[in-house]
């Protein structure tokens, strides 16, 4: 999930992966595949969701997605997408970012959800 204000890109969260796991904590061993979770919805009976409260100012937009996205447009690209969103072309922002992330190679899924007040 990421936080779109003013001309700024906040990342909310972060995958639950165990790459993400390897990364953050210093590379230690060898590198685990991108795709291997160890928190998701559906493959166990219990998680432990992470909750955070943000505060939300006018003209905040919010955009969840999946690695498909991410995993092929850097945040700076996403961000030059987004500029200017508006509840008005929420539509065409979201093809805009799914068709940038298959021109790149498209190859994931490629979920985008945003949301704009």
């Amino acid at each position: 999930m990421y936080r779109w204000r003013g001309e700024a890109l906040q990342a909310l969260t972060a995958d639950h992966s165990l790459y993400r796991q390897w990364r953050d904590g210093g590379q230690i061993g060898r590198q685990p595949p991108a795709n291997q979770l160890y928190q998701a919805i559906g493959p166990n009976p219990a998680i432990d969701p992470e909750m955070q409260q943000v505060e939300i100012a006018p003209g905040d937009g919010f955009l969840m997605c999946s690695d498909g996205l991410t995993g092929m447009l850097e945040e700076a690209e996403i961000a030059a997408i987004l500029s200017g969103l508006a509840p008005a072309n929420l539509a065409a922002k979201t093809q805009a970012l799914i068709d940038a992330a298959n021109a790149a190679g498209g190859k994931d899924n490629i979920s985008v959800v945003l949301i704009c007040q």
